[in-house]
């Protein structure tokens, strides 16, 4: 009897012992990761940031309205701050001020230290310290109605634009209007935003500002499917441009980037 209870377990036992050995054992890795890889050395890089109206709509930027405040940040969230922002020192790592209308035609140097302790393993030649001015240009704000029917060269135009998914361009133009009859609608819409072409069709697409920097225009939700999440902002110059129209449910949107050409 036991020798029958041997001869049937020993197979079984061969079976359970191939079984485990077939099991992936954990690869053994000799990749090292370099501690390094993630550390920076100390810098003083910051962002300025115009706003008018809403710190929740901000454009970083080397220009601003006069009459606008500008939010002044550091990047590295761990140093000790000396801000030179004319006659002031300031020492936190981020504030806002106010650059009135007295300011405008002027450009305005803004100059940050930072020192903190530096990682001298990863970086034995830092000293912990780094500075850097940046500048910023105050010019006139352009509102009112005749910013509508004065053609303005940074705005109005042609521009040669590529969707975010699209392996084409089109030619999208803006039109400033101050009394633009809308067809789909029968209605006057005064001071008005029209992108002609913006579907590569014949279609208009007009929207009122609801606020402004220099680098950004914001629109409101123009009653046509377009929410007020839509903007057009201006990278780095004046020629180069993104577009971002927001849309409800059941709407196309767009999202657009390129550079004027007209």
């Amino acid at each position: 009897m036991i020798k029958k209870i041997l001869i049937l377990t020993i197979p079984i036992l061969l079976f359970v012992l191939i079984q485990a050995c077939k099991k992936q054992q954990p690869q053994m890795t000799t990749e090292v990761v370099n501690p390094c890889d993630c550390a920076t050395e100390v810098s003083a890089e910051f962002k300025m940031e115009e706003y008018g109206w809403s710190t929740e709509r901000l454009s970083e930027t080397d220009t601003m309205y006069g009459g606008n405040n500008l939010l002044f940040t550091a990047l590295d969230s761990t140093a000790d701050y000396t801000w030179y922002i004319g006659a002031e020192v300031i020492t936190e790592r981020s504030f806002y001020r106010n650059f009135d209308a007295s300011l405008i035609g002027q450009t305005l140097p803004m100059h940050l230290v930072v020192k903190k302790t530096p990682n001298k393993t990863c970086f034995p030649n830092d000293d912990g310290y780094d500075s850097i001015t940046k500048y910023i240009t105050v010019v006139a704000f352009e509102g009112g109605a005749q910013f509508y029917i004065d053609t303005n060269y940074r705005i109005e135009g042609v521009f040669r634009m590529k969707g975010i998914n699209s392996n084409d361009s089109i030619d999208i133009t803006i039109d400033l209007v101050n009394n633009y009859l809308y067809q789909a609608t029968g209605f006057n819409w005064y001071q008005t935003f029209v992108f002609k072409n913006i579907d590569g069709g014949n279609t208009e697409i007009p929207f009122k500002k609801n606020g402004t920097t220099y680098r950004q225009f914001w629109f409101e939700s123009n009653g046509l499917g377009f929410s007020s999440d839509c903007y057009i902002r201006f990278i780095n110059s004046p020629s180069k441009i993104e577009f971002k129209f927001g849309s409800f449910e059941g709407y196309p949107s767009y999202h657009f980037f390129g550079r004027k050409i007209n």
